[in-house]
């Protein structure tokens, strides 16, 4: 099964990675799983929003994930690891971001899409593809943080 997944999130990542980092199974306690997402950037931008006490703009990252494993909240661990959480994860995202858009721009909801799968039927065989929009939420936040001009 291949899965990829868009995030909108806080700063410029690089242009291509792998994170690889093993993450705890608190289901199985099983301890530490491996556990791989490679990335790639799509777009970058910035806007002048003193968000926090440090800097006088706000930088995003369109990220495509593709996860190699699947574990619990994967993406959303793995970019909070590599410093760049998703806009709007609670758990483990950054509260200021996510409460300035609250604030700012109503957006309640995180912005990660399951976007593409592909897998093979398990009865027939055939190879499916499965493509997904982004919802207008998620359209809108790509308006707003100066995302979609980059695409």
């Amino acid at each position: 099964v291949d899965k990829k997944y868009l995030a909108i999130v806080r700063g410029w990542t690089d242009e291509t990675g792998e994170i690889d980092y093993a993450l705890a199974d608190a289901d199985s306690g099983k301890g530490l799983l491996p556990a791989v997402t490679n990335y790639r950037r799509l777009a970058c931008s910035e806007i002048d929003a003193a968000i926090g006490l440090r800097y006088k703009t706000a930088r995003f990252s369109l990220v495509q994930a593709m996860p190699e494993t699947g574990r619990r909240h994967q993406i959303r661990k793995h970019l909070a690891h590599i410093n760049h959480p998703v806009i709007g994860d609670k758990r483990h995202g950054d509260v200021k971001q996510n409460t300035y858009f609250r604030e700012v721009f109503s957006m309640r909801r995180m912005l990660l899409h399951a976007s593409e799968l592909q897998c093979v039927h398990p009865v027939t065989g055939v190879s499916l593809h499965i493509s997904a929009s982004a919802d207008t939420e998620f359209d809108r936040a790509l308006e707003i943080t100066g995302l979609a001009a980059q695409l």
